[in-house]
């Protein structure tokens, strides 16, 4: 191997290591410090005769406005989920 092509590849071995890493401590910064607000699902889905009008989710509380369209009253009303 000549000097140029064993100096570009050192070039690149050293450089290539180097954003490896720094995209590493990026990433990890990222998902730290409020990256994962991205990923959090903010969908409100409900069951036929009901409708989300509006949702907010806190640290530590739910609040939901649900529509009632399913012509009868409702006295009893449960919410899960499965990743709580």
């Amino acid at each position: 191997m000549n000097k140029k092509g064993q100096s570009a590849l050192e070039f690149i071995m050293t450089y290539g290591w180097a954003l490896v890493v720094l995209l590493l401590v990026i990433s990890s910064l990222w998902f730290t410090f409020g990256g994962d607000k991205f990923f959090v699902n903010e969908k409100c889905m409900m069951g036929p005769g009901f409708l989300c009008k509006d949702f907010s989710v806190d640290e530590g509380s739910v609040t939901l406005i649900v529509k009632n369209s399913y012509g009868k009253d409702v006295s009893d009303f449960t919410l899960t989920s499965p990743l709580c």
